[in-house]
């Protein structure tokens, strides 16, 4: 008998799925009591999955779990963050559009004033990440720091230079964000973990972009989807063949070759439709709007 919580439970793919399922009905045969969060219901955690019978042994663990665990939807339908922006409205933003002089000059000037605060000398720096690494900081200070986007989310980095990033410095600028969609998912993925990793650390993104916030992320037709799923499916066949049938995970990487996981799905399937992305980028956009709001800027200055 023990009892183990876990936050944030997901299954990504087929692997995963697997040592769950295996894991979790040992501990239930033992008695174990489990208790997690999760952004899913249990029945559409395994929305990613191929189908075959490690797919259909995932469902049976699922159907097992929820005889065993009782499911108790959180979601208010409110979005709390947005509800506390909407006192805050005075404030001067932080997020700038669209991409212009005026928004520019804006940033700049925010920016300065950041530096000033920190009463430190403006210049290139870098900062230790892991495994010996470093990552280039093109201007800021001990605690500000500024990156064009294409810098930072198309550059080979991950969460561990994300992380970095948000432990080093309470206030990040970014420049010349672009509206993002599924034919740009590498840099909406690394945009996602970043304001991610900069939420966890209660730092503060500023940010100048193509379009409105809520604009930022933007789906493609099913006509595009399709052509999208063939093509992906090509650099799938090229990258086994180079690779000696061995997978590529490198969700980070970049370049002209689609990064491939092992979970492939239908034309309709969030790996090509950007299901997942979108799912994550509408909690990122939340955290970005919180970002503006008094009480973060103040718990933020506080730390």
């Amino acid at each position: 008998m023990g009892l183990l919580c876990f936050d944030e439970f997901q299954c990504n793919d087929i692997f995963t799925a697997v040592t769950l399922s295996t894991l979790f009905t040992k501990l239930i045969e033992h008695g174990t009591i489990i208790v997690s969060t999760s952004n899913r219901p249990p029945e559409q955690l395994n929305a990613k999955l191929l189908s075959g019978p490690q797919a259909v042994e995932f469902d049976n663990f699922l159907a097992h779990l929820a005889m065993v665990c009782e499911p108790w939807p959180l979601d208010s339908g409110v979005d709390y963050r947005r509800t506390t922006m909407e006192h805050d409205s005075e404030l001067p933003p932080i997020f700038r559009h669209p991409l212009s002089l005026e928004s520019t000059a804006a940033l700049d000037a925010d920016f300065i004033e950041a530096c000033d605060a920190c009463g430190c000398d403006e210049g290139p720096q870098s900062i230790p990440v892991a495994f010996g690494r470093t990552l280039d900081v093109p201007e800021g200070t001990s605690s500000v720091a500024r990156f064009r986007f294409r810098d930072l989310c198309d550059a080979p980095v991950g969460a561990t230079d994300f992380a970095a990033l948000a432990q080093q410095y309470h206030t990040v600028f970014l420049t010349d964000v672009p509206q993002l969609s599924i034919t740009r998912r590498n840099e909406a993925r690394r945009f996602i973990t970043l304001v991610d990793e900069l939420y966890n650390h209660h730092a503060v993104l500023h940010c100048s972009a193509e379009v409105a916030m809520e604009d930022l992320f933007e789906g493609e037709d099913d006509a595009f989807v399709q052509k999208s799923v063939l093509e992906q499916m090509e650099s799938l066949q090229f990258e086994t063949e180079v690779e000696g049938t061995k997978l590529r995970r490198d969700l980070m990487a970049s370049g002209s070759v689609s990064p491939v996981s092992t979970s492939q799905g239908s034309s309709k399937g969030s790996l090509f439709t950007g299901e997942e992305e979108r799912f994550a980028f509408d909690r990122a956009l939340s955290r970005l709007v919180e970002m503006q709001s008094r009480s973060y800027r103040t718990i933020r200055a506080l730390a």
